[in-house]
């Protein structure tokens, strides 16, 4: 995706975090009205993240979290002996409540022994909640191609994909210009599915796990806002920028404590490669058709100095990346990302040490840039609201899930009004 496109996408996201902002605004004070002291995000969080990526994917006006900040003072909650809250009758918008199903079968195969995986599809696929939902995931997909490739009989052949409102409109652009209709309706569902399926489940469990980290060190928290403010033009209830965010540049800590997020929280831990011929490394010879699993998530934590030296005793090893202290590799530590700039100030570095969250090279993930851009829009908007106070430890656990991606099992908030957090600290 070029800068010139993210850059026209960043203010559908900055909305979205915007919106997000005021529901949990007057979620939070409900929450308090009834009796409890927290209530669970990951729902709202993927809420945020799906009405982001289908604006950006199909140019998508609808939004799950507005609909859902209209009944949530009418929605009865439930609320546990520790004060944490949910809701289990909110389930999302429609579209919403597709995607999920269809994540949540995937995820059951892949809970399967491989043999079984495929079976397992195959049976969900005939039973009719299935395919309810799958009804409307075609229906609504198979609308919006047609309403792309309207457009995209209407755009100036000479335009480029710069000037495409969407992804879809990207690829049915390109697809015209170069010389009709490449891609079938069927492949042009899959792949749009897929984008959507691969960009926001990945982006909500970041900004969980961002959530969690963020209020389990109160510094962080500290310390991001004061560069926030210091270093952008009256950022506080308006919508952040492209170009505030988009290299660290401006803001290097927001950069550093989106990178540790991404390193520490293991969303994607490994990368699936088919070996296309025989390929020999050291002594070892890989066949080609051998499915390769990269572990991208250990490579943040474990390519430490002593390991370095390990595998090059005479320290000859050379690298593309530094490597991370000994101590506190395991520990969330934005600052281990800043390092001295020219004039003597701290500037991020993303070669600072080894972190391959997305993957490496030119199958690297598509969606890289615009997940970054979410998380640093999406993290920084909520640190310039609100402080996340502790929650009760009972739920606050470092439990997670992994299937697909790795999720927290508890994400909770507690959010303090600035105002409210300067007069009692």
């Amino acid at each position: 995706m070029s800068p010139s496109f993210l850059k026209r996408m960043s203010p559908r996201i900055a909305s979205e975090a915007q919106g997000l902002v005021n529901y949990w605004r007057d979620k939070m004070a409900i929450v308090r009205q009834r009796g409890g002291t927290c209530f669970d995000v990951l729902l709202d969080l993927q809420m945020c993240t799906m009405d982001a990526i289908t604006q950006i994917a199909f140019a998508d006006q609808h939004s799950g979290i507005e609909e859902t900040h209209e009944i949530i003072r009418d929605t009865e909650p439930e609320i546990d002996k520790y004060g944490g809250t949910t809701y289990p009758s909110i389930k999302g918008s429609v579209l919403h409540q597709a995607f999920n199903h269809h994540f949540n079968v995937l995820e059951g195969a892949f809970g399967v022994p491989g043999p079984f995986a495929k079976l397992y599809w195959q049976i969900a696929k005939v039973k009719p909640t299935f395919r309810r939902h799958d009804k409307v995931l075609q229906d609504s997909i198979k609308t919006r191609i047609e309403q792309a490739r309207l457009r995209a009989a209407n755009v100036d052949k000479t335009g480029g994909s710069d000037a495409a409102d969407c992804i879809l409109d990207m690829i049915v652009e390109k697809d015209i210009k170069e010389g009709g209709q490449q891609y079938t309706e069927r492949e042009l569902m899959d792949e749009m599915i897929t984008y959507v399926f691969g960009g926001y489940d990945t982006t909500a469990s970041g900004l969980a796990f961002g959530v969690k980290f963020l209020m389990n060190n109160p510094r962080v928290q500290l310390k991001l806002r004061e560069e926030l403010i210091s270093y952008l033009s009256e950022p506080e209830n308006r919508a952040l920028t492209y170009d505030e965010v988009a290299t660290g540049e401006k803001t290097p800590y927001l950069e550093s404590v989106v990178n540790e997020i991404l390193r520490c929280a293991f969303i994607a831990g490994s990368v699936g490669r088919e070996a296309k011929e025989d390929i020999t490394i050291g002594d070892r010879v890989i066949p080609k058709g051998t499915d390769i699993l990269f572990l991208t998530g250990i490579s943040g934590m474990r390519a430490t100095k002593s390991w370095a030296a390990s595998k090059s005793p005479q320290g000859s090893l050379k690298m593309a990346k530094g490597v991370w202290d000994d101590e506190g590799a395991t520990e969330f530590i934005p600052e281990r990302w800043l390092v001295d700039g020219p004039d003597g100030q701290k500037v991020f570095s993303s070669t600072a040490g080894y972190s391959i969250p997305f993957g490496l090279g030119p199958k690297s993930c598509f969606g890289q840039k615009l997940a970054q851009l979410e998380l640093k829009i999406v993290l920084a908007t909520l640190n310039l609201a609100f402080y996340f106070d502790k929650v009760p430890e009972e739920l606050n656990g470092n439990g997670a899930i992994e299937v697909v991606t790795m999720k927290p099992q508890q994400c909770y908030v507690n959010l303090v009004e600035w105002e409210d957090y300067s007069r009692t600290s």
